[in-house]
């Protein structure tokens, strides 16, 4: 196979619009190249080329498996709640929290790019987690003999304190995603913050509204399932002990897992090999180049703009210097120039024999003072740590060669190189915020800095799982799942924010000991939080055979986050509480507990 390449040197695109218009217009000369010449095939790759695969294929996965996350969680909310009509209207509240944002975000003129386009998804799930508390609980008062009104009431008695505090420790942990240094990132929190306002408006509205007009349903299947989630908590409260230490034993595996943990992003890697501009970029770099392109500039401080034989030396072995390394494809300096002056050429000879080569399509090497030069190095197979490792090696290198020389290594590569380490520390420092006021927040709501303390360890250990589980079994992350952390953890609160107002209630309200509080927490809100985590974390699933790598570990961390955190609110936060009660308190203790709905 031969193989040829054309170069486009392109002014840098000013924003996403730009990046799709020029993208499409090499689309369109491939097509006409491809259909007036027979037997032959553009491929296309470069920045641009992959800056708009990035836009277009998180897009494109966004709306490809929204029809798969809606099924998977219709299904489940029916095997909870046993009714077409309540899932129908969860389903209608899902798309009218979905436009509502869509429509906002049209308005604001925030653009949708590959990282924001998942906020759909997420809100999705969100709604569905604040709803179905409700939606529960007004099927128990039904059942217990409550008339339609009298029933809504006892659901929002019950429920509107829990779902308020979810939804708002949720928007927080979201708008906390604007500590990070990468726009997309800031755009996918602030585009959910605001859908979230959706989410409680409706909760509170439409939802009530509904379900006073829609058929009443009882969910009776559902008492099995209710009672066996009670057992469940009287045997976790009896098993405190075991279980604190099991969850200690994975914890500091979890933790080592995390510390094996690097951040690397080889960017035309973020597609697999089904992808063509991929398949481009590999046969661009093992047949001809490579994609990545640093300049080096250096301030000689020459006096009089003259080229001495010692820069011009010292360029030469810089030069080469740079060849000897494995990563290097190519490198662009004026030591092509000065050969092609001839040997001794005078300042002015080289100056001129530059501009002509200028002219031509070779980078601009020297500046007309002729006291910066500048040296351009494409690399291949590159990922961001190496990129930055050759970035500084080649600082010293320089500095060294040019004594006396300032030097700067820069270009695009090394930008989103140090983005990505920038975006994990941000993330970091998001998270540890993210956990102090949400914290805060539901101790404040809940009137007890105790519970508020608690409720950081069964939110943060499912998040520590899934990294841990990731660094045993990958070691690697893209800099883009780093934001999984800050934003899974504003939906694993939810279900700690209702176990924790339930709990509250039946020891503070109703006087239950640690075990029959446990078990009517259990009892009442048990299958909606195993329902919420199961029909969100499957749902994002799909996510995970995306071909694009941000999708990809955005898909599969998330699932399994929220797996991890069904286990630690059913088995790590009850036996928690237990072991956390303060010695005197003294409760009354009756034989069976009350049913959810006293």
């Amino acid at each position: 196979t031969t193989v040829a390449a054309v170069a486009a040197i392109i002014p840098r695109a000013q924003n996403d619009a730009a990046v799709r218009d020029i993208a499409a217009t090499h689309r369109a000369i491939k097509d006409n190249v491809e259909a007036s010449v027979p037997g032959i095939t553009l491929l296309q790759t470069g920045r641009i080329v992959i800056d708009d695969a990035f836009q277009k294929e998180g897009q494109d996965d966004a709306k490809g498996y929204f029809s798969t996350q809606l099924m998977i969680l219709s299904a489940l909310v029916f095997a909870a709640v046993g009714s077409v009509s309540l899932v129908i209207t969860m389903v209608v509240i899902v798309f009218a929290i979905v436009f509502f944002t869509l429509g906002g975000v049209g308005w604001s003129g925030i653009p949708v790019n590959g990282i924001s386009s998942a906020a759909p998804a997420v809100l999705m799930g969100l709604a569905v987690a604040s709803t179905i508390h409700i939606v529960m609980s007004w099927q128990v008062a039904l059942r217990k003999g409550a008339g339609r009104v009298q029933a809504l009431a006892i659901a929002y008695h019950r429920n509107a304190r829990p779902v308020a505090v979810s939804i708002l420790t949720t928007a927080v942990s979201f708008l906390l995603l604007n500590v990070a240094e990468s726009p997309p990132f800031r755009q996918l929190g602030n585009t959910v913050a605001f859908g979230l306002v959706g989410v409680l408006a409706l909760s509170f509205t439409f939802l009530p509204a509904l379900l006073m007009i829609i058929p009443r349903s009882t969910a009776s299947h559902r008492i099995g399932f209710d009672r066996a989630m009670g057992r469940l908590g009287a045997l976790v409260v009896a098993r405190r002990i075991p279980l604190l230490g099991a969850a200690t034993a994975v914890a500091i595996a979890a933790f080592a897992g995390i510390s094996a943990i690097t951040v690397d992003d080889t960017f035309s890697h973020y597609f697999d090999e089904r992808y063509e501009v991929r398949q481009a970029t590999d046969l661009f770099e093992e047949k001809l180049s490579g994609t990545t392109i640093v300049d080096i500039a250096v301030d000689t401080g020459a006096e009089g703009g003259a080229l001495t034989p010692a820069m011009l030396a010292a360029n030469e072995r810089f030069t080469a210097w740079l060849f000897a390394r494995p990563e290097v494809a190519r490198v662009a300096s004026l030591s092509t120039v000065v050969a092609n002056a001839g040997p001794g050429a005078p300042t002015d000879a080289i100056k001129r024999v530059h501009e002509d080569m200028a002219a031509s399509g070779v980078p601009v090497l020297l500046d007309s003072e002729a006291q910066r030069l500048r040296l351009q190095v494409v690399m291949r197979g590159v990922g961001s740590r190496d990129t930055l490792g050759f970035a500084e090696a080649a600082r010293m290198a320089a500095a060294d060669t040019f004594q006396g020389g300032t030097v700067a290594v820069t270009g695009m590569p090394i930008l989103s190189a140090q983005l990505s380490v920038e975006s994990a520390k941000a993330m970091v420092i998001g998270m540890v915020l993210a956990l102090g006021a949400i914290s805060i927040i539901i101790g404040l709501t809940l009137g007890s800095a105790r519970l508020g303390l608690i409720s950081l360890l069964p939110n943060l250990l499912p998040v520590s799982i899934a990294f841990g589980i990731w660094g045993f079994v990958s070691g690697e992350v893209s800099f883009a799942a780093t934001v999984v952390g800050a934003l899974t953890y504003g939906i694993v609160v939810d279900d700690t924010v209702h176990f924790l107002a339930k709990y509250q209630r039946f020891r503070q309200a109703l006087g239950l000991s640690i075990v029959d509080a446990v078990r009517a927490s259990f009892q009442s809100v048990g299958v909606a939080v195993v329902v919420t985590s199961l029909a969100i974390g499957l749902s994002f699933l799909p996510f995970a055979m995306s071909g694009f790598l941000v999708n990809a570990h955005f898909g599969a961390l998330t699932a399994m986050t929220l797996m991890a955190a069904l286990v630690a609110d059913l088995f790590f936060l009850p036996a928690l509480l237990a072991v956390s009660e303060p010695s005197a308190a003294k409760r009354k203790r009756v034989a069976d507990a009350p049913s959810p709905a006293e």
